[in-house]
């Protein structure tokens, strides 16, 4: 597998402990294998292996805290595939304005608890996933449990218990100094026995002592049962037993070579060295070994030191039994002496001096130096190399165009550097673990929009493209922001493509606020705000009124109805409903006999009513599942709104005393009232449709690999290019026919095609119904070879033409007007605070524009 070497920071304390205790591991079972093959060989050879280890292990642990390492990443990638959703996201109860506008009454449902209404998520559902779960409380004693016996509690905890550790063996060391300084002011000095100073003397000159490196040890009397001994790295000493003036010069000789075997060697560093090690790595019992070994080496050289000066063996082992017998090592000071006795069993020492067949070679000292220096060395890179436990920095999201919609950077929350630019399609982040909350750069998890889709891609570090253009969400948002849109939504799609250029919901909020935390206060300011700011409105379902009309024509062309004319006198009737054009309630005027093109310019409701009811509902709703009206699109978003698109099965299962589907549902359905929902994603996408003849997309906020098929043909479904055509210039006149409803869309230069629609529809505000008219214009440009299709929303608007078709204008001359090749600024998105005055106002009247006024609809049908 190829892979890049990536430098980085010192690494943590947690991370340090993880790679002291496998990388120390993994020395000590080096060097430990070193020595079973060496087992044979002398134990200078064998000692400095040990030392070797030891050293490696010393150097490893301070290398890890203070150098820099260098993290095996795999190969970056271009592209990551994106990752199923995870389904055990948190979701925070819906309260007060969120419940309102996203649920529906259904008078047929029973409630389901006493006293609380029954309701019917048939518009969408939205995460507003921030501090807490919808689940059962747990009892006092298991929250108890969970707090203090978390995983995650203990493992943090591991540093803590190792510094306690190292705390506790580094004073047993400490003791053991200070009870060999009192044994020091205890004995008496070389001075009182003048034959043994001139004795060590002679001996230590041979050894090589008495130098400057090498200084002679102070020689000490004990009591007559002390054991002789040596410690001490800079100033050494050197215990002997009052008796031993009266030991035999060969005894004598033997100990002196034996216990300066050890300064000549520097055993005393080692052995500090080794304790070092063992306090640093006391949790593993490698390490322990590793020191018993050592000592035992240590002796056993010193041994070998001995017979290699003259010393008979079986002499020598007597001396040895004979001082274990006859002396002790007083307590507490064993550690960091070095007894000629301290190894026991004394038995196996004793075998080893006379076995004849042992090498006794000595190490020179260049090679001790050279072997110490590599292993040092050689520990250096061991300690900056590292696959990190820790998780990698959460990806990047991106334009088409490869700008930086969200980051991490080092030890810094998650960034959004546009602020609120398309907040609702990125999303936010959170934290499932209370610790975690307050660190900017601890683990994260997608809590919704992209970050919560491609949580699993982002979270292994791959960076995510979408297809957003910064630069157009840039000019929708002003664009609607400059209009003094509070509510609504608005879409931009690439016809040909299915791409999102744009997509924006509104208000809006700023995600850098969730980073790393967002705070009690703020959450209940965003729950109780009237406007909803966390409902992601371009992908929720609403009413599309007159906006609707083109799939009626679609769907009736299916049928070959695209051809049919009909007249409006001002009303139609179906028993005892009387049904009126939007002309005849303003104007008490009538359009008279209208063909498919001027229907839909003049935006006739009473042409639809009869179109609609030829088709059928059935009809409708094969052509909904072509175009996707009534499901959703699977934009890579989650908590989309399928929106409702009243089929027979539907009626049958919710309007049960409805045998058959009545004309008035049907002519309600046809001017995109009474039961419709749809989101501006799905208007957008129907707009799309007109667009390109008839070619269904296949939305995506991702770029694929290769252009995906239409899901659908409707010229393959029964609609003749010739109706498509009648279709589309209907769409063109309402734009640039004097008669239009759009005519403030207009471009200079540029042919538009649009459908206005109002939509009537109630708020709930105080107690009080309030009306809250839903504005929309959906449409494409250019008229010929069109590379844009838009929708747009305005709660409470006065209507598609007035409010949402100048909106439309400046978001297609500013759009097509950008250079090809992605160069443009964009401007970053504050959080939205503006919103409509009459919303909140219970005695507003908003009045409609001519010619596109709300209509008139069944007021049981209509969805409030």
């Amino acid at each position: 597998m190829n892979t890049l070497l990536h430098v980085s920071a010192p690494i943590a304390w947690f991370d340090a402990l993880a790679h002291l205790a496998v990388k120390g591991t993994a020395i000590l079972a080096v060097f430990f294998f070193i020595g079973f093959a060496m087992r044979r060989l002398s134990a200078a050879m064998r000692y400095l292996s040990l030392l070797a280890a030891v050293l490696s292990l010393n150097v490893l642990a301070f290398a890890l805290v203070i150098l820099p390492h260098w993290q095996v990443i795999p190969k970056p990638k271009s592209e990551a595939p994106l990752l199923p959703m995870p389904n055990d996201e948190i979701r925070v109860p819906l309260v007060g304005n969120l419940a309102s506008e996203m649920l529906t009454p259904n008078p047929h449902a029973k409630p389901s608890k006493p006293g609380l209404p029954s309701v019917t998520a048939s518009s969408t559902s939205t995460t507003a996933a921030i501090t807490s779960a919808t689940s059962e409380p747990n009892t006092g004693w298991q929250i108890m449990l969970l707090n203090r016996l978390t995983w995650d509690k203990i493992v943090r905890r591991l540093p803590l218990l190792w510094l306690v550790g190292v705390g506790l063996l580094g004073l047993r060391i400490v003791l053991n100094v200070l009870r060999l300084l009192l044994l020091e002011l205890r004995c008496a000095g070389a001075d009182t026995e003048p034959e043994l100073s001139a004795s060590v003397i002679s001996v230590a000159r041979e050894m090589g002592l008495g130098s400057a490196t090498r200084p002679m040890p102070r020689l000490l009397i004990g009591t007559a049962t002390a054991m002789p001994m040596v410690w001490g790295v800079l100033w050494p000493r050197l215990l002997l037993p009052i008796s031993a003036s009266q030991w035999s010069p060969d005894r004598l000789r033997a100990v002196w070579l034996h216990e300066f075997a050890h300064l000549q060697r520097r055993d005393p560093a080692a052995l500090l060295l080794a304790q070092a090690m063992q306090v640093l790595h006391w949790f593993n019992p490698l390490a322990w070994v590793a020191v018993h070994r050592l000592r035992t080496t240590q002796e056993l050289a010193c041994d070998d030191a001995v017979l290699h000066h003259g010393i008979r063996a079986s002499d020598y082992a007597q001396h040895l039994l004979d001082l274990s017998q006859q002396h002790r090592i007083p307590r507490g000071i064993s550690l960091c002496s070095l007894a000629i006795t301290r190894t026991d069993p004394v038995e196996q020492r004793l075998l080893a001096i006379l076995d004849r067949g042992l090498k006794r070679r000595a190490m020179p000292s260049r090679i001790t130096r050279s072997v110490l220096l590599t292993s040092a060395v050689l520990s250096l890179p061991l300690a900056m190399l590292a696959v990190d436990a820790t998780p990698p920095q959460r990806g990047k999201i991106l334009d088409r165009n490869g700008i930086v919609l969200v980051e991490n950077r080092q030890g810094q929350p998650r960034n959004h550097p546009l602020k609120a630019l398309a907040a609702h399609v990125l999303g936010y982040t959170g934290s499932d673990s209370p610790e975690n909350k307050t660190k900017p750069d601890g683990p994260r998890r997608g809590r919704a929009g992209l970050e919560k889709t491609a949580d699993k891609t982002l979270a292994a570090g791959f960076d995510v493209t979408t297809t957003l253009d910064a630069r157009i969400q840039s000019i929708v948002e002003q664009a609607m922001r400059d209009a003094g849109v509070g509510r609504g939504a608005a879409i931009v799609l690439s016809p040909n493509t299915g791409d999102v250029l744009a997509m924006a919901s509104f208000p809006n909020y700023d995600p850098g606020s969730f980073e790393p935390s967002l705070s009690l206060a703020d959450f209940e300011t965003l729950i109780d705000d009237k406007t909803i700011p966390l409902l992601p409105r371009a992908i929720n379902a609403y009413s599309p009124g007159s906006a609707f009309k083109p799939f009626i024509a679609l769907a009736a062309a299916t049928q070959g109805l695209g051809d049919e004319t009909f007249e409006c006198t001002g009303s139609v009737t179906y028993g005892s409903h009387e049904l009126k054009c939007w002309i005849a309630r303003q104007f008490d005027s009538k359009h008279g006999v209208l063909n498919l093109e001027d229907a839909l310019m003049r935006s006739c409701n009473c042409y639809f009513y009869q179109l609609g009811n030829r088709t059928g509902i059935t009809a409708m709703g094969k052509a909904g599942q072509l175009m996707g009206i009534g499901e959703q699109t699977h934009i890579q978003l989650p908590d989309e709104a399928p929106g409702l698109l009243p089929t027979p099965e539907w009626l049958e299962l919710n309007q049960p005393n409805e045998k058959s589907p009545s004309s008035i549902i049907i002519a309600n359905t046809s001017v995109g009232q009474g039961f419709v929902l749809a989101s501006p994603l799905q208007m957008a996408v129907l707009a799309a449709t007109v667009a390109t003849a008839g070619k269904v997309p296949a939305v995506s906020l991702l770029p694929r690999p290769e252009p995906i098929k239409s899901p659908a043909d409707l010229i393959q479904n029964g609609v003749t290019p010739e109706q498509m055509e009648r279709i589309r210039k209907g769409m063109w006149k309402v734009v640039n026919h004097e008669s239009g409803t759009a005519k403030s869309a207009r471009v200079p230069g540029i042919e538009v095609a649009g459908k206005t629609g109002t939509a009537q529809f109630w708020r709930v505000i105080n107690g009080n119904q309030v009306a809250d008219n839903h504005a929309w214009f959906i449409g494409f440009a250019p008229y010929k070879n069109p590379t844009l299709a838009f929708a747009i929303l305005v709660q409470g608007g006065k209507s598609g033409g007035s409010t949402c078709a100048p909106i439309a204008q400046r978001i297609i001359e500013q759009s097509l007007a950008l250079p090809a090749d992605g160069s443009g600024k964009v401007k970053p998105s504050e959080v939205h605070q503006g919103h409509f005055k009459a919303v909140d106002d219970t005695s507003a009247k908003l009045t409609a524009a001519p010619g596109n006024g709300p209509q008139t609809t069944q007021p049981t049908s209509v969805v409030k």
